[in-house]
Parts: structure tokens; C-alpha cells; sequence
């Protein structure tokens, strides 16, 4: 899926997304090279505006909270809610890994 910055998302339930992501040991679930962490469970069913779009589909959110967590495409889905174009930047970077 093509997503846009600017563009509101659903964080799916946590139920479903632990159908196809069994947990870890540590309690994680695992997509990809991310992981969907315990406290990220407070965003599952909440709708946010996409913030920023990283090389290889990795999304940042506009939680309005501080905390700046990434997801995978896998972890939310679009809503039919028109956004307010005179609002949205476009805003794409390059993901960088500290080693």
C-alpha cells in the first residue's frame, strides 16, 4: 500500500496484529527488522496523521505525545477520511541505523 505524509491511519488492534506476529519472549512482536513494544499496545485503534515516511516503508506518527515510535505498514491500514490539503508536507527521509 502507498501511503502519503499527511494522511490519517489506523493503528490496527492488537489482537490482529498478534495473529500474524506471534509474541517474542520479551513480549514484542516482530515485523521485520522493527518490533511492535508493550507500550506501543496505547496507539492499537487510534487514528493519526502519518508525520514522516522512511526508505523501506517504515511510518512516523503524529501521536501529538512526544514519543516517536516507527511502524511498518503492516501494523496500521488506511481510513476513508479526507485529509485538509493546505496542511500536508511532503516529507520523506532516508532511515539511518546508530550502530
Amino acid at each position: 500500500m502507498n501511503y502519503s505524509v499527511g494522511q490519517k491511519v489506523r493503528v490496527k488492534e492488537f489482537s490482529e496484529l498478534k495473529k500474524a506476529h506471534p509474541l517474542t519472549e520479551e513480549g514484542y512482536l516482530q515485523f521485520g527488522e522493527l518490533f511492535f513494544t508493550r507500550t506501543m499496545k496505547m496507539y492499537c485503534g487510534e487514528v493519526y496523521k502519518i508525520r514522516t515516511i522512511y526508505d523501506g516503508g517504515i511510518l512516523e506518527l503524529d501521536t501529538q505525545d512526544g514519543n516517536n515510535y516507527w511502524f511498518t505498514e503492516d501494523m496500521i491500514e488506511p481510513i476513508d477520511v479526507p485529509i485538509d490539503d493546505s496542511t500536508q508536507t511532503t516529507q520523506t527521509r532516508k532511515r539511518t541505523r546508530k550502530q
